[in-house]
């Protein structure tokens, strides 16, 4: 039954990543977009990574004693997540009504304009990274989450501006010395995160500035080929990465990766969910039962996040870090280590059934929201790069800490638009965003286009852009 119970999950995760793609192919939704990017997350780490496990019996050290009953629980579970999931995005309620007030200033810079305002926020992401070593511990929280999140739309504007200008040698120079600076500002810390977040925002900048309005096989190509390297950077990074008090400057973890990266069991802790598959079936099997389940913890702890343990210092803990605790794990530090059990392992840990559906529905909606931004303002590189603030919370997200990657991406988005948009009122310069010239038809249905006329070839106007033209006038 378990082996069943993993083709089945298997099988789940192909029909998610095949249901995104036909939508996209379709016109009917973005390649690139908040609910894409967490659904990716989802299927490597709700529906892989317990395959695996079941599978493989890949268990990282834990145990079950139940392996057919859990394996029936998780694929039970998930389905029901994926079913609410779909139904409460399409429904949207509240996200669309709350996410239609937010109303920004329209800049129409110039690609050139895009990679100096780069510089700009690179050079604040540096003074914020700087900052955060003798500000008091919760400034110094905040200050670098905003210096990640800064480094990520600086590469934003990067993918932006070369996107339109790909074959101009200074831009791609530039662009490469500002991607490498903020490469170094982010990755000083534990986390691959913020290597990811930059890595992300790059590509989200090069697809909202031309790729977008391109056919589909060639837009998947060109996202393919440009995330490779990348990734083998993350998993060179994900080989060689500790906790504790290591040495994390930029130097040493560069020779580390160097000399001691292993791209191949990088790439395979990356694909097993770094246990998120074993630590959601054992939460299944021992919550309840052996352990007290807190209800909706993880929706509370949302919030809980602004209070700091300085004035409350009993404030609970998650799931994720109380498992190490449950199973007597050694080698690790139980105060500080913790497993992601996912989206489902939270819903089943603090609640069952009931508290799946609510995860689902409240995971639905807050990913709308951010969707209906990005679909009312996509011409608007002042909004949109902003908010690829921190993609790299955004894939992890389904594996958990749910409520503290969520946190910390409202976090990062919010300060990094509100900065970004007061530097570009300060030098950007007011105008109807323009979309790119591109040749040939423009294949979104839902955007549909009216064509205007040029020397030689009929360039196909964005339906926003002919909407914006119309109130002009």
């Amino acid at each position: 039954m378990a082996d069943l119970c993993a083709l089945y999950l298997w099988f789940m995760g192909l029909a998610i990543l095949g249901w995104m793609g036909w939508e996209y192919v379709k016109g009917k939704h973005d390649l690139l977009s908040f609910r894409n990017l967490y659904l990716l997350g989802f299927v490597l780490n709700q529906c892989h990574s317990p395959a695996d496990t079941l599978w493989y019996d890949n268990w990282w050290g834990f145990k079950v004693d139940d392996k057919d009953g859990v394996a029936l629980e998780c694929a039970f579970l998930t389905t029901v997540y994926m079913i609410i999931f779909v139904i409460s995005y399409g429904w949207g309620i509240g996200a669309k009504g709350l996410a239609s007030k937010v109303k920004v200033p329209s800049f129409d810079p110039t690609p050139g304009q895009l990679l100096t305002f780069a510089g700009v926020l690179m050079g604040i992401a540096f003074a914020l990274r700087a900052a955060m070593y003798v500000l008091p511990f919760i400034l110094g929280v905040l200050s670098y989450r905003t210096a990640v999140g800064l480094c990520a739309i600086s590469c934003g504007f990067v993918g932006w501006a070369v996107g339109r200008r790909m074959w101009n040698p200074a831009f791609m120079v530039y662009g490469l010395g500002i991607i490498a600076v903020n490469l170094g500002i982010a990755s000083l810390g534990f986390s691959r995160r913020p290597l990811v977040a930059v890595f992300a925002a790059l590509v989200w900048g090069f697809y909202f500035s031309y790729w977008r309005y391109q056919r589909p096989a060639g837009v998947i190509a060109k996202i393919v080929a440009v995330s490779i390297v990348p990734i083998l950077i993350v998993a060179s990074f994900s080989s060689i990465r500790e906790s504790g008090r290591a040495d994390r400057s930029v130097g040493n973890i560069v020779k580390r990766m160097v000399e001691q990266g292993d791209i191949v069991h990088g790439l395979r802790m990356l694909s097993s969910g770094d246990a998120c598959g074993p630590t959601e079936l054992w939460v299944m099997e021992n919550i309840p039962g052996q352990f007290e389940p807190r209800h909706l913890f993880t929706l509370r702890f949302f919030f809980m996040l602004n209070i700091p343990r300085a004035i409350w210092p009993d404030k609970p803990v998650t799931l994720g870090n109380l498992v190490t605790t449950y199973i007597r794990m050694d080698g690790v530090d139980r105060k500080s280590h913790s497993f992601g059990a996912g989206i489902v392992g939270y819903g089943a840990g603090e609640g069952g059934l009931y508290a799946v559906i609510i995860y689902a529905f409240c995971s639905a909606v807050f990913l709308r929201f951010f969707d209906q931004i990005l679909k009312a303002n996509v011409l608007n590189p002042f909004l949109v790069i902003p908010l690829a603030a921190d993609m790299g919370q955004l894939l992890g997200m389904a594996r958990g800490d749910v409520a503290l990657f969520a946190h910390t991406l409202v976090t990062a988005v919010l300060l990094g638009a509100v900065i970004t948009l007061l530097v570009a009122w300060a030098i950007a310069q007011r105008g109807i965003p323009r979309p790119p010239k591109v040749k040939g038809k423009w294949r979104h249905p839902e955007l549909s286009a009216q064509p205007a006329q040029r020397r030689f070839v009929t360039v196909w106007v964005p339906a926003e852009w002919a909407a914006r033209q119309q109130q002009q006038r």
